[in-house]
């Protein structure tokens, strides 16, 4: 078996109601026909690469990206039939495709409402939930 590298982007989107601000997220849903993972929503990102070993697990490197240039679209039809943004509360009753989707979506919220009011960039986020205050420019449309 291997293990299978992936590396993913949470585009967070902070909405201010004037009285309270609010995140959105940008969720893609696997097309039907994907052999993993398919028909649920999944953070944007690509499979790097397979490593020998391992037990067919998944290594996820997920980064939170507060601002970016231009408007995000779908450039992967071939691996999701539709992208669309989520309220993090709405997005915990989605199909997701992994389990600590909720927890991840909820810490790079919170980091990228904070990294908005003291200007950073985007926060590295491990698929264990733990974070990684670094600052990474965002140089791939997703």
């Amino acid at each position: 078996m291997k293990v299978r590298v992936c590396v993913g982007a949470v585009l967070i989107r902070v909405v201010d109601h004037g009285h309270d601000e609010s995140a959105l997220v940008l969720l893609g849903r696997r097309v039907a026909n994907r052999e993993f993972y398919p028909d649920v929503w999944d953070v944007l990102g690509e499979f790097r690469e397979s490593l020998p070993g391992g037990n067919g697990s998944i290594v996820l490197h997920l980064y939170a990206v507060p601002s970016w240039n231009g408007a995000p679209r779908n450039l992967s039809s071939e691996e999701h039939s539709e992208v669309s943004w989520f309220a993090v509360k709405d997005a915990y009753r989605l199909a997701l495709a992994h389990p600590s989707y909720p927890e991840i979506l909820c810490r790079a919220a919170s980091i990228s409402s904070s990294a908005g009011r003291t200007g950073s960039a985007a926060s590295t986020i491990a698929s264990s939930g733990r974070l990684e205050n670094r600052s990474v420019a965002a140089r791939r449309a997703l």
